[in-house]
């Protein structure tokens, strides 16, 4: 601060900043490590570190800039942001603290050095301008005047002395139209303000953001993310994976770190909290850690292919999870790893794993396989057109079989063969019995003596709210009427991959919402070079959706079960091209 002559009101940014370094450098008292490099496992990186108080330009990325608009802000260097790959700097136009990843610095220039500063605070707005790819530009080249630099200058006030203020004598009468209400008791009876009612607490808690810990220290000293972690450390320790070691001369262990989930039910609610321990597979070497790492995904059509012919038969459908799948999974490789937080042992010593742990780069392929084997030495045949689908047929009829990843579904037309395979699979493994399926994978499935129904409210629901549009106004029709998409006269989006996620995730919805799928199908046609009008489509497909997300799709009890194929087609309207966009609906999967 004294080198940038920065006034006194930045000094809670600059112990910040001589705090986030000082977490960087490393420590006599630390064994010449940093503190950084003790709590992840990683040497910092110093790459974001600039001069406290230099000039820089925080680029303009504005999506609805003109070309009179400035390219870039004025702002000084003021600390970098925790968590983020970006810094915090204040605009020296607007007074204000923005946020920002593309940024131009000048590490030789203060805007401050040669200006008389009040110590009267600004208003500190944080303000995220940028979404964009880093790009960090730094030069020490100073310019050769700073004359027009736009510094804060306070406005002109009277030396004279001001009397103190009158305290008013009027009465002040509270707004009319905070008693427009219809209530039978004031509020201060309701919810005093010293000791709020625990259904108000509930219901403040209920509309609050759920914060998920980051690591070990967040989550230590809350209860139930205690809880969770001693009973992953419970569930390790029975199903013996690891053995503590001496670590061998010449070997290396991997890291590890705590990842913490709340796990939400299909209406929004909290189900349970879940704490994993994973590895740190990305310091695995390939040929010396682990040879293969593939491992089948169940496809989408796969799964509506399973759930759509179960309903047409009658067929109950009943889930189960397997309770640390991975662990399940055997290491041929020796990987040895530094003990989890929380688990004590005697320095020196490490976790020599002998089952595949969560985040080793084999440990989905090694659990698919261990799973597999069981399943075909109960007689289950393997699909060749999906490694995930099994099938038996016995005495009572065919019984189906889907995995992904430790979610398991099973149909059968006799409830007694369901229980049987379940009992089963509670042997080599831990399983939760989930009885009649009604969530997967996005999917909320409902049971009822007229029929089953498939809908994706919830997914939905986070789709509007990721999007921003939960005040927009719903729209009538899925696309606009006459809209001809291209890739000429349109500006192109600076970052396109939110739109091709936001693509991507209404084509997994078309399961169940049919009257999007040709929309769906035309946008992702465009995802290569997506442009602004792209992006509009996509948010007005959006807005349909937000007026009638309960939709799905719903099949009778009574309606014998038949195959029925429905085709469309959009007879070369492209305008680009003279091919034909060909739509099929096959047993209701898209």
């Amino acid at each position: 601060m004294f080198e940038s002559n920065l006034p006194n009101y930045f000094w809670v940014e600059s112990i910040l900043t001589a705090t986030h370094i000082i977490n960087k450098l490393p420590s006599a008292n630390l064994d010449w490590k940093s503190p950084y490099e003790l709590l992840f496992d990683s040497p910092p990186s110093y790459t974001n570190l600039k001069t406290f108080g230099c000039l820089c330009f925080a680029s303009n990325t504005s999506p609805h800039k003109s070309k009179f608009d400035h390219r870039a802000f004025k702002c000084i260097f003021i600390g970098c942001v925790q968590g983020q790959k970006a810094y915090k700097l204040y605009d020296l136009q607007n007074k204000t603290v923005i946020i920002s990843r593309d940024v131009t610095f000048h590490e030789g220039i203060f805007p401050y050095q040669n200006h008389s500063m009040p110590d009267t605070s600004p208003v500190f707005v944080p303000i995220s301008i940028l979404d964009q790819p880093i790009e960090h530009i730094t030069t020490d080249t100073p310019f050769a005047s700073i004359s027009d630099i736009t510094a804060y200058e306070p406005s002109p006030f009277s030396t004279q002395l001001l009397a103190p203020p009158r305290r008013s004598q009027r009465h002040i009468k509270p707004p009319v139209w905070l008693s427009d209400f219809h209530c039978n008791h004031t509020f201060t009876s309701v919810i005093p303000s010293s000791a709020p009612a625990s259904s108000h607490t509930d219901f403040l808690v209920a509309l609050s953001t759920i914060q998920e810990p980051s690591n070990y220290l967040q989550a230590k000293g809350c209860k139930e993310w205690e809880d969770a972690m001693s009973q992953e450390l419970y569930a390790l320790e029975k199903n013996n994976t690891w053995e503590v070691v001496d670590l061998p001369k010449g070997k290396k262990a991997i890291g590890r770190k705590w990842v913490f989930k709340v796990k939400l039910n299909a209406d929004g609610s909290i189900d349970r909290y879940k704490a994993q321990l994973v590895a740190k597979g990305y310091n695995q070497v390939e040929g010396v850690d682990y040879v293969d790492r593939f491992s089948p995904m169940a496809k989408a059509i796969t799964v509506g292919t399973f759930l759509v012919v179960a309903f047409g038969y009658g067929w109950p459908i009943y889930q189960v999870d397997i309770n640390n799948a991975f662990l399940y999974g055997f290491l041929e490789e020796d990987i040895y790893m530094h003990p989890p937080y929380g688990y004590h042992v005697q320095p020196g010593q490490v976790c020599k794993l002998k089952r595949s742990l969560y985040g080793l780069k084999q440990a989905s392929r090694q659990w698919n396989l261990e799973l597999t084997t069981k399943l075909l030495s109960y007689g289950f045949h393997q699909s060749s057109h999906d490694h995930c689908l099994f099938t038996q047929q016995t005495d009572v009829g065919m019984v189906a079989l889907i995995v992904y990843v430790d979610d398991i579904l099973i149909t059968c037309s006799l409830e007694a063969k369901i229980a049987e395979i379940k009992n089963f699979l509670d042997g080599p493994f831990t399983i939760k019995d989930l009885g009649l399926s009604k969530y997967f994978l996005g999917l909320e499935i409902a049971h009822s003596t007229s029929g089953k129904s498939i809908t994706q409210h919830k997914f939905i629901r986070d789709i509007i709210q990721d999007t921003g549009l939960l005040d927009a106004k719903p729209a009538s029709s899925p696309p606009p009427a006459g809209l001809k998409l291209s890739t000429h006269n349109s500006i192109p989006l600076s970052n396109p991959e939110p739109l091709r996620r936001l693509v991507g995730r209404l084509l997994y919805l078309s399961f169940t919402r049919l009257n999007i799928s040709f929309g769906a199908q035309q946008l992702s046609q465009f995802v290569h070079a997506p442009c602004q009008i792209h992006l509009e489509a996509t948010l007005h497909l959006v807005r349909y959706l937000k007026g009638c997300p309960e939709r799905g799709l719903f099949f009778p009890a009574s309606n014998p079960f038949t195959v029925t194929a429905y085709c469309d087609v959009d007879w070369a309207s492209s305008g680009l091209t003279t091919v034909f966009s060909r739509l099929l609906h096959f047993l209701g999967v898209p």
